[in-house]
């Protein structure tokens, strides 16, 4: 990393959920935990991204994510990413989301700077081993 991220660096990222984004509940679409927690997740990528060096990237290694409240279609979600403790190459964020002013849901993730071509010659070795196992 060119400079790890302070501590208490944030980051907010907003979206309005959108049918592709809910499950439907007896008629009422309300948003999916999983892309819930895509948008959350990107809001700390995006934050970290800015420390990243050329041939770095972070991988998401931990997330411990409670959903705490519900929002419908056409609702405007708030999404932050903090920066609570950094360690090496791996960095944890305080991730939430709120939604007309109401916590929507919170927790931790954990994000791992890692070298991208060793990653990139990993997935090429899984994807060899894949097809001869085909």
């Amino acid at each position: 990393m060119k400079v790890s991220p302070k501590i208490g660096s944030l980051r907010e990222h907003e979206f309005f959920v959108s049918q592709e984004h809910c499950i439907d509940f007896d008629g009422i679409s309300i948003l999916a935990t999983p892309h819930l927690l895509w948008e959350m997740e990107h809001c700390a990528l995006d934050l970290l991204q800015e420390s990243l060096e050329e041939g770095e990237l972070s991988l998401g290694v931990q997330v411990d994510l409670e959903h705490r409240s519900m929002a419908i279609e056409l609702d405007h979600v708030i999404c932050t990413a903090k920066v609570v403790h950094r360690e090496g190459p791996l960095v944890t964020f305080h991730i939430a989301a709120e939604v007309n002013g109401k916590c929507l849901s919170q927790g931790l993730h954990k994000r791992r700077v890692v070298d991208r071509a060793g990653v990139k010659s990993r997935l090429e070795s899984l994807r060899m081993s894949n097809l001869e196992n085909q």
